[in-house]
């Protein structure tokens, strides 16, 4: 005998979310959220729209849903250690790069890293057959786009470097988007690049 039809029966995922967005007041609105600074000699809470992405990673727990990954060809001549300090450079000048969230049980706060920690992860693929290159490639972006950020341990941020011949590389970037949008990719490309040709021509930045 069919049991009791509920609500959740007739709604998809993105539904049940506006519910639960709804109940945690939560819910997006068509204001605009303004924008105001911040001491940064107290506590910090969060933004309207990271409250909403942390209690959607809550519920949604162990999903990369809310991951934004992206990669860039690279062709030519690379210095892999100036691509690493540009890098390094730009999670340095935009501290929500290097910002942790968390509860202190009543309240949602985040965590502005002074001494980060970045290292680049590099792999070579470069020796093998085109087509084991391309399987492994692939396994490796999607190692990288299912990872599971902890946002309250770690940097929201992850980049591998995978050389795929003498002078090709795939740059592939996860950052979680509590702290990145789509909007913000194309800024991220901008700033490695000039971060990247100031420092292999040793220019100050």
């Amino acid at each position: 005998m069919p049991g009791k039809e509920t609500i959740f029966d007739k709604l998809n995922r993105d539904e049940i979310f506006d519910l639960l967005l709804k109940k945690k007041g939560l819910l997006k609105t068509n204001v605009e959220e303004t924008i105001q600074p911040v001491s940064r000699d107290g506590d910090l809470p969060l933004s309207f729209s990271q409250k909403r992405l942390w209690f959607l990673d809550c519920y949604d727990s162990g999903s990369p849903y809310y991951n934004m990954p992206f990669a860039v060809k690279i062709k030519g001549t690379l210095q892999i250690d100036v691509l690493e300090k540009s890098i390094q450079e730009i999670i340095r000048q935009n501290e929500i790069l290097r910002t942790q969230f968390y509860s202190d049980g009543e309240r949602l706060l985040q965590n502005i890293i002074t001494d980060f920690k970045f290292q680049l992860k590099k792999m070579d693929i470069s020796r093998f057959s085109s087509e084991e290159k391309e399987k492994k490639l692939k396994e490796i972006i999607h190692n990288e786009v299912n990872y599971i950020f902890n946002l309250q341990k770690e940097l929201l941020i992850r980049i591998r470097l995978v050389q795929t011949g003498k002078e090709e590389y795939v740059l592939i970037q996860n950052i979680h988007h509590i702290v990145f949008d789509g909007w913000s990719i194309g800024i991220f490309v901008k700033e490695l690049m000039e971060y990247y040709k100031a420092f292999a021509s040793k220019k100050d930045i």
